[in-house]
């Protein structure tokens, strides 16, 4: 099981998160979901639909985490210790300082037509805390377009400018 969390975590794998849902207790899932105001919405299929996090939920997390504010602090740290081993380096990341520790989590999302096999678009996002020595903060950027790696460019160039604010 801790091997599945780590992958979600700091490989962005969500294809292990149905696995990691079927073993918990459904009272104690719905339970977090409804103290995190987390609603996630059901596809047409049936099945869980991904696209259920808004930039305002993930900043509500990272901050309750970074707080300890939902968890004991010691699973908090844990969390947030996995999220700095981020795989992705390329969003926020790249927008600070080399050697900056950042907690963060991204996704990516691909839009196919089903009848050309064309991605329509990509979706790409990024958000964590950026623990700067003088002011640590929490930054959530979510983009749309054509391109992962110009999605990806837009989230460092957003991640440099605020850091230089």
């Amino acid at each position: 099981m801790q091997e599945l969390i780590e992958a979600m975590i700091v490989e962005s794998d969500n294809s292990v998160v149905p696995l990691l849902v079927k073993n918990l207790n459904p009272d104690f899932y719905e339970k977090v979901l409804l103290d995190l105001q987390v609603h996630i919405p059901v596809a047409a299929q049936g099945g869980i639909n991904a696209d259920f996090f808004s930039v305002v939920t993930y900043a509500s997390i990272l901050r309750g985490l970074y707080n300890s504010s939902y968890l004991q602090s010691e699973y908090s740290e844990r969390i947030l210790e996995l999220m700095s081993k981020s795989t992705f380096k390329e969003g926020l990341v790249r927008g600070i300082p080399v050697g900056t520790v950042i907690s963060h989590k991204f996704g990516e999302v691909s839009a196919v037509d089903a009848a050309t096999g064309k991605t329509q678009k990509v979706e790409l996002h990024d958000c964590g805390i950026i623990y700067r020595k003088d002011n640590p903060y929490i930054i959530c950027i979510s983009t749309e377009g054509d391109s992962f790696a110009d999605l990806a460019k837009v989230l460092a160039d957003i991640s440099r400018i605020i850091w230089n604010d």
